[in-house]
């Protein structure tokens, strides 16, 4: 990926917008959050990786990314490789679960083309709310995100609980001994819920 400078972000008027978990800030507030955070360009590659450490919260500004697993014993290069969960267009967040718990991230972001990005720190977060009355409606924001992410991750809790029985009712019925199959769609349905946390677009811009 590529850091974008000031004078490349002014030339493409890049800004952040009033909408998302930048919804309610005031102009002045939201133009110091344009500068309290890194602004990035991506092109065809992975943003975030699965399984690795989240030290940062984003914001897509232009473009899509796509949010996928890798299937295990898919060889790379297969059409099949990747399961995808969804894709988030322009003003979509993503990662702020594991950026703020400090965990690791659960799935791939792969940017579709030429994104631009704007991400932020849990160190340039806690300088914006020390320096600037509007990181207090940020905060508040990203706490909403996260009831919303909660919320939506019990609800495909219920469906992949429900799919579950479905799947062994059916197996059963069938008088099936041969459990493979079942394994294979178990394993497909908890990844997909793994997947959940950035899959789950915010409010466009």
């Amino acid at each position: 990926m590529k850091h974008l400078g000031q004078e490349e972000r002014q030339e493409k008027d890049l800004h952040l917008f009033s909408v998302g978990i930048c919804e309610n800030i005031r102009e002045e507030h939201l133009v110091q959050l344009n500068e309290a955070g890194e602004w990035l360009l991506a092109e065809e590659e992975i943003i975030v990786a699965d399984e690795t450490e989240q030290k940062f919260l984003y914001i897509l500004v232009e473009g899509e990314v796509e949010i996928f697993k890798f299937r295990e014993g898919v060889e790379p290069g297969n059409p099949q490789e990747r399961q995808v969960f969804s894709t988030l267009d322009t003003g979509s967040c993503f990662g702020e679960m594991a950026f703020l718990s400090g965990g690791l991230a659960s799935a791939n972001v792969w940017a579709k083309g030429r994104a631009i990005l704007w991400r932020m720190s849990h160190e340039m977060l806690l300088k914006y709310v020390e320096d600037c009355k509007g990181g207090s409606q940020l905060v508040l924001n990203i706490a909403a995100t996260l009831s919303s992410r909660v919320q939506e991750g019990n609800r495909r809790l219920l469906d992949v609980t429900s799919r579950i029985g479905e799947q062994i009712r059916k197996l059963k019925s069938a008088g099936h001994d041969n459990l493979e199959g079942m394994e294979t769609e178990l394993n497909d349905l908890m990844k997909a819920y793994q997947g959940m946390e950035a899959s789950r677009p915010d409010e466009d811009l």
